[in-house]
């Protein structure tokens, strides 16, 4: 997300993400119900009351868990992916 950041601090345009990626929506309600499930590849699935369903790659060590990456389809393309492609 910083290297989106960074590019649009430079270009003045965006990467080609014009929305919040982590709840797939360009304005999330960040209170709405949620229903949370692992799938067959490790993944986290947010199914959201929108009816979307988000993908969360995940890196946890002992204590914490982060966002390692957002898979925008269940096919797996990678946020992460995109924006190394888009933002440079």
């Amino acid at each position: 997300m910083q290297l989106e950041q960074t590019y649009f601090e430079t270009a003045q345009m965006s990467c080609h993400v014009g929305y919040d990626v982590l709840w797939n929506s360009q304005d999330p309600d960040y209170q709405q119900d949620k229903q949370f499930a692992i799938t067959d590849k490790g993944l986290v699935k947010v199914s959201l009351a929108q009816g979307d369903d988000v993908y969360y790659d995940l890196t946890c060590d002992n204590k914490n868990c982060q966002v390692a990456d957002v898979i925008l389809t269940d096919q797996g393309k990678s946020l992460r992916e995109h924006l190394l492609k888009a933002c440079r």
